[in-house]
């Protein structure tokens, strides 16, 4: 009996000594399979931090198959994790499923390491394998519930409401700012950016949710149910950094707004996020800068003004039927976009450059308007942006509903 109980250790001792051979490859698995399976896009620092941390429970998990009768330190770091776990802000139930997929994960290993020769023996040993796996989730789990009532509420329910507080259209006073800025660790001068998500994704732009740094920027990230929210301190950086920090990120439309100058003025950026979430298209997802969509948002920003200007500009076209007026539309879209290209515009919509001619000068004809004169031009422009970016149907406004 005590010659097969050593056999059984042996088998397992080796098996484990060829996974530490190959613990990078291990790592990359289950990282790619836990953000494949919690459908997270991750950042390229919040990988690189859950691969360290991956690898260093997976190194202590296999030092515990090698030897189970020695120090565990594998519980020491599966408390430190889920301590980690509760002070990011990550739910409890994706931290148990990444050791379930970890144990998987070993175990699968474990058996293709051992080879159909010591596979049967093996079997012997999974008891003590899984109930390894097991004490190393119950650990972290107690440490992330010990954590989070240690922390929520003092901690991140308060850096929630910190967050609103800021990016609320209520100006903050002195005291609320400074207190603020101390609970964030942020400075009181900027420069800021605020860029906002819609709708809310539980698994996108906040993958990398609570407070993190890159690029020498820093994100105060804010979940929300109706949309996810992001506080950027943006150093010397600008928005084309922090365009290329979300585009990764981004399952849904993005608005970012204008760099203030302060933690006091983060509210306008708020604000300039929203109007450039809204002047997306409903076929996204689409990053929008609100310093790039300025006649949108000062369209968006005044609906009474920019319902007006469409009855006025494009009251003749939007009585027509749907499919002229649509195929009307899209011609002056695409040919706005194209720089005023006929061939472009033909090659953008699929169709030859004498309908794209045609289409066009219906359009002027419809409007009154001519697209070889600057002011017409900007209404004609406006107008679309308008018509486009209005939340009322184009059946109904057609109608005169």
């Amino acid at each position: 009996m005590v010659a097969a109980e050593a056999l059984d250790r042996t088998v397992v001792t080796v098996a484990a000594r060829s996974l530490r051979a190959r613990l990078p490859e291990l790592t990359d698995h289950l990282v790619g399979e836990f953000a494949v399976r919690e459908e997270l896009v991750l950042a390229d620092e919040v990988r690189t931090s859950l691969a360290q941390l991956c690898a260093e429970g997976l190194r202590a998990a296999i030092t515990t198959l090698e030897q189970p009768d020695g120090d565990r330190a594998d519980l020491r770091l599966a408390a430190e994790t889920g301590t980690l776990w509760a002070t990011r802000g990550l739910p409890l139930d994706s931290l148990l499923r990444l050791y379930r997929l970890a144990g998987r994960l070993l175990w699968e290993n474990l058996l293709q390491a051992a080879g159909p020769a010591g596979a049967s023996t093996l079997a012997y040993q999974a008891g003590a394998v899984l109930r390894g796996i097991d004490q190393e989730s119950t650990a972290a789990a107690a440490a992330y519930r010990q954590a989070e009532r240690r922390l929520l509420p003092r901690g991140l329910l308060r850096v929630a409401a910190a967050i609103d507080a800021l990016l609320s259209g209520r100006p903050p006073d002195a005291t609320e700012l400074e207190s603020a800025a101390d609970l964030l660790e942020l400075p009181l001068t900027g420069p800021y950016v605020v860029a906002v998500q819609r709708p809310g994704a539980q698994r996108s732009l906040v993958a990398a949710h609570g407070r993190t740094s890159h690029r020498g920027m820093r994100f105060c990230w804010r979940r929300g149910r109706d949309a996810d929210r992001v506080l950027v301190l943006l150093g010397s950086a600008g928005p084309d950094d922090v365009e290329a920090v979300l585009r990764p990120l981004t399952l849904h439309h993005v608005g970012i707004g204008l760099p203030v100058a302060g933690l006091a003025e983060v509210a306008k950026s708020h604000r300039y996020a929203e109007l450039a979430v809204r002047s997306c298209r409903a076929d996204g997802p689409e990053i929008a800068r609100f310093d790039r969509r300025l006649p949108q948002g000062l369209l968006l920003a005044q609906p009474e003004l920019a319902d007006d200007l469409v009855r006025e500009v494009l009251g003749a076209v939007l009585v027509l039927p749907a499919r002229y007026r649509e195929a009307l539309l899209d011609t002056l879209e695409a040919w706005l976009c194209c720089d005023g290209s006929a061939v472009a515009t033909a090659r953008a919509l699929y169709c030859h450059r004498n309908t794209v001619l045609y289409r066009l000068r219906r359009l002027q004809e419809l409007t009154t308007r001519s697209l070889g004169k600057p002011c017409d031009l900007v209404d004609l422009t406006l107008a679309l942006y308008a018509f486009r970016a209005s939340p009322t149907p184009s059946t109904a406004r057609a109608s005169g509903a």
